[in-house]
Protein backbone atom coordinates (compact mmCIF):
# COMPACT_ATOMS: atom_id res chain seq x y z
CA UNK A 1 0.00 0.00 0.00
CA UNK A 2 1.35 3.40 -0.98
CA UNK A 3 0.40 6.80 0.33
CA UNK A 4 1.59 10.15 1.56
CA UNK A 5 3.63 10.13 4.76
CA UNK A 6 2.81 13.07 6.98
CA UNK A 7 4.46 14.05 10.25
CA UNK A 8 7.22 11.49 9.80
CA UNK A 9 8.43 10.48 13.30
CA UNK A 10 12.14 10.47 12.35
CA UNK A 11 12.21 13.72 10.36
CA UNK A 12 10.37 16.51 12.17
CA UNK A 13 8.69 19.20 10.10
CA UNK A 14 10.47 22.59 10.05
CA UNK A 15 8.89 25.08 12.42
CA UNK A 16 8.76 28.88 12.04
CA UNK A 17 10.66 29.01 8.78
CA UNK A 18 9.99 32.25 6.97
CA UNK A 19 9.05 31.65 3.34
CA UNK A 20 11.76 32.91 1.04
CA UNK A 21 11.09 34.58 -2.27
CA UNK A 22 13.57 35.77 -4.80
CA UNK A 23 13.74 39.00 -6.74
CA UNK A 24 13.83 38.59 -10.51
CA UNK A 25 14.12 40.89 -13.51
CA UNK A 26 12.47 39.80 -16.74
CA UNK A 27 13.67 41.77 -19.75
CA UNK A 28 11.05 41.95 -22.49
CA UNK A 29 11.85 42.95 -26.07
CA UNK A 30 10.27 46.30 -26.88
CA UNK A 31 7.35 47.69 -24.95
CA UNK A 32 4.76 45.70 -23.00
CA UNK A 33 1.18 45.95 -24.21
CA UNK A 34 -1.19 47.86 -21.93
CA UNK A 35 -3.31 44.72 -21.44
CA UNK A 36 -0.22 42.79 -20.29
CA UNK A 37 0.74 45.55 -17.85
CA UNK A 38 -2.79 45.63 -16.43
CA UNK A 39 -2.87 41.85 -16.04
CA UNK A 40 0.53 41.83 -14.28
CA UNK A 41 -0.67 44.58 -11.95
CA UNK A 42 -3.87 42.66 -11.18
CA UNK A 43 -2.08 39.35 -10.52
CA UNK A 44 1.10 40.51 -8.79
CA UNK A 45 0.15 43.87 -7.24
CA UNK A 46 3.05 45.65 -5.55
CA UNK A 47 5.29 42.57 -5.94
CA UNK A 48 5.91 43.57 -9.59
CA UNK A 49 7.05 46.82 -11.16
CA UNK A 50 7.32 47.58 -14.86
CA UNK A 51 9.67 50.18 -16.29
CA UNK A 52 11.50 51.11 -19.48
CA UNK A 53 15.00 49.75 -19.97
CA UNK A 54 16.38 51.44 -23.06
CA UNK A 55 14.36 50.17 -26.04
CA UNK A 56 13.09 47.24 -23.96
CA UNK A 57 10.99 46.81 -20.82
CA UNK A 58 12.01 45.41 -17.43
CA UNK A 59 9.57 43.66 -15.14
CA UNK A 60 10.96 43.40 -11.61
CA UNK A 61 9.11 40.90 -9.45
CA UNK A 62 9.44 39.32 -6.03
CA UNK A 63 8.17 35.79 -6.53
CA UNK A 64 8.60 32.10 -5.90
CA UNK A 65 9.36 29.73 -8.78
CA UNK A 66 5.72 28.93 -9.69
CA UNK A 67 4.83 32.64 -9.77
CA UNK A 68 7.89 33.44 -11.89
CA UNK A 69 6.91 30.70 -14.33
CA UNK A 70 3.33 32.00 -14.46
CA UNK A 71 4.59 35.50 -15.28
CA UNK A 72 6.89 34.24 -18.04
CA UNK A 73 4.09 32.15 -19.56
CA UNK A 74 1.70 35.10 -19.36
CA UNK A 75 4.15 37.29 -21.29
CA UNK A 76 4.74 34.57 -23.89
CA UNK A 77 1.01 33.92 -24.27
CA UNK A 78 0.45 37.63 -24.91
CA UNK A 79 3.03 37.56 -27.70
CA UNK A 80 6.01 39.13 -25.95
CA UNK A 81 9.60 37.94 -26.40
CA UNK A 82 11.66 37.47 -23.23
CA UNK A 83 15.29 38.43 -23.71
CA UNK A 84 16.42 37.43 -20.22
CA UNK A 85 15.32 36.31 -16.78
CA UNK A 86 17.78 37.40 -14.11
CA UNK A 87 17.80 36.44 -10.43
CA UNK A 88 18.55 39.53 -8.40
CA UNK A 89 18.64 38.10 -4.87
CA UNK A 90 16.73 36.72 -1.92
CA UNK A 91 13.97 38.62 -0.18
CA UNK A 92 12.94 36.94 3.07
CA UNK A 93 9.50 37.81 4.33
CA UNK A 94 8.99 38.29 8.08
CA UNK A 95 6.91 35.68 9.92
Amino acid sequence: MYGVVRNHPVQPQPVHMAPSRDRYRLIVAGHIAQTAAATIEDRFGVAATIHALGNNTAVDVTADQPSLRALAILLWDLGHDLLAILRCGDVTRPD
